[in-house]
């Protein structure tokens, strides 16, 4: 089945339900499906059709839905922009993604205009927004005139549907090419091992440039169910609540961070969040102890801790599911429904239990290719299987068990130090609100582990303390050799860490808070 379909189906049993609500605008699959047949012919008119490649460069808003979903209906790509780039950046991801139309609004003209000149191949600019402005087309006039007929479909399932860049942890994103094929497989996964059930209000938090919004709002959409947009740009935990509560959502992810954010708002329990039925987390290891807390305060929610990447559109490769999630809690649990991963040694052999390798999965979701890079995707697509760049560990279960990135390992006096293990322990502190672990450059030991550290409001935190608390839970070997307090850290949109960010910032520092004893 072709993603355009799977909209005219929704729209036929699902006429009249929502499925889309963004503030205090929605649509229901009947309205979705007009305007984007809409804008789908208002492309065709411009001269676009199958395979062409549509930028989008918007905040997430209320027509972005919309947009994706004309373009499955046209068999044009959708090319999601992170909202943050730059003019540089937009000139970069033109040159590998070569559209030939781009679809923003008025706030990101400044960015556009003085670099059209580089951005050759682009023959349409469309503008959301009321200003008019020369030589680029209204978006709302678009669609005025066309029709809302639904277009000819004429796509395969095998086809590309969009492009998405990857986030960046580790260095300049690459252009990920999914299929229809690659997302519906996705969508089912999900809603199958996630009962996501027909009419759920699942709320989305991430940016739609991200797999984490298009491929939950697509499991949502298949399921007949509906897609709550979080309402702004920044994260806010306390307009998190209001939005669950206001909506009734059932269904929703966030990051581990973000739920220990969540459950830091003052007058948390006396929010009604007894909607909330399915309470998922990942994006990045989960501690225990913030396993425990969402046990504890959320005692009506079934847990799901799940890990993927956007090569395997999205968190589909591993889950643990509700008391799974507990009891081996900090694993990712088994694969997910008709989903293979294995954990495999250098040679790409097949690791022994309680064996450290690198983590590879195979199945339908895994993407087509990295867009105009066949090197790089001749190293990552290897016999049919995607190689992660993540270090596991399987136990006699079955159960699955992220280690680390493998750039993220640090190697002190010859021993492997995994940053994860070293902030599983720092989440358990009942001062330490947030914690991530990088390695320093060492003259003795070759690296060093640091640790930065954000207090919990009001709390008093020394770098000793911190230090001591390690060695009771750790080898003295993994303890860190560095301390540093900040009030936050980095994180990208979908609320993984970056390192990379850390590293520049502190690993070039002097400072030793304490000698290796």
């Amino acid at each position: 089945m072709h993603l355009g379909e799977v909209l005219i189906r929704e729209a036929r049993r699902s006429a009249n339900r929502k499925a889309f609500i963004y503030g205090d605008k929605s649509l229901t699959f009947f309205q979705l499906k007009e305007r984007a047949s809409r804008l789908a012919n208002g492309l065709a008119a411009l001269g676009l059709g199958k395979g062409d490649h549509v930028g989008i460069l918007l905040y997430n808003r209320f027509e972005y839905p919309e947009i994706l979903w004309a373009n499955f209906l046209l068999g044009s790509v959708a090319v999601t922009l992170n909202f943050r780039l730059v003019s540089d950046e937009i000139v970069y991801a033109q040159s590998v993604a070569k559209l030939k139309a781009l679809i923003t609004s008025e706030e990101f003209l400044p960015r556009i205009e003085p670099i059209k000149d580089d951005l050759q191949g682009i023959e349409h600019y469309i503008c959301l927004g009321e200003g008019t402005h020369n030589g680029v087309i209204s978006y709302s006039e678009l669609l005025a005139k066309a029709s809302a007929s639904v277009p000819h479909i004429s796509a395969d399932d095998r086809d590309p549907a969009v492009v998405l860049f990857t986030s960046g942890t580790a260095a300049f994103p690459k252009a990920v090419v999914l299929t229809h094929q690659n997302l519906i497989t996705a969508g089912l996964i999900w809603a199958a091992d996630m009962d996501i059930r027909y009419g759920d209000n699942c709320l989305v938090v991430t940016p739609f440039y991200h797999i984490g919004a298009v491929g939950y709002h697509l499991a949502h959409a298949i399921s007949g169910a509906c897609t709550t947009c979080f309402p702004q740009q920044s994260w806010d935990p306390e307009l998190f609540l209001k939005v669950v509560e206001r909506e009734r959502c059932t269904y929703l992810y966030i990051t581990p961070g973000m739920y220990r954010q969540v459950f830091s708002v003052p007058g948390f329990h006396n929010y009604d969040l007894s909607s909330w039925r399915t309470c998922i987390t990942g994006s990045e290891p989960v501690p225990r102890a913030t396993i425990e807390e969402m046990m504890e305060h959320l005692p009506q929610g079934r847990i799901y801790n799940a890990y993927g990447l956007t090569e395997a559109t999205g968190p589909t490769v591993a889950v643990a599911k509700d008391d799974l999630a507990i009891s081996k809690a900090p694993s990712v649990g088994r694969p997910f429904l008709n989903t293979d991963v294995m954990v495999v040694n250098e040679s790409g052999q097949e690791c022994m239990v309680g064996e450290i390798g690198e983590i590879v999965v195979r199945g339908d979701q895994v993407m087509k290719e990295y867009l105009n890079d066949p090197e790089m995707t001749q190293n990552i697509l290897k016999d049919g299987w995607l190689y992660t760049g993540d270090l596991g560990v399987m136990d006699d279960d079955g159960c699955l068990y992220v280690v680390d990135r493998k750039k993220d390992i640090i190697i002190s006096g010859g021993e492997n130090i995994s940053s994860v293990e070293v902030e599983s322990v720092l989440y358990k502190h009942p001062k330490i609100m947030e914690a991530a672990v990088i390695g320093i450059p060492d003259p003795k030991f070759g690296e060093g582990v640091c640790a930065v550290v954000v207090p919990r409001e009001g709390e008093a935190l020394s770098e000793q303390e911190v230090v001591e608390y390690c060695k009771q839970h750790l080898a003295s070997y993994k303890k860190p050799r560095k301390v540093i307090f900040t009030d936050a850290l980095p994180r990208n949109p979908s609320g993984k860490v970056l390192k990379r960010e850390l590293r520049k910032t502190y690993a070039g520092s002097e400072k030793m808070v304490f000698q290796r004893g």
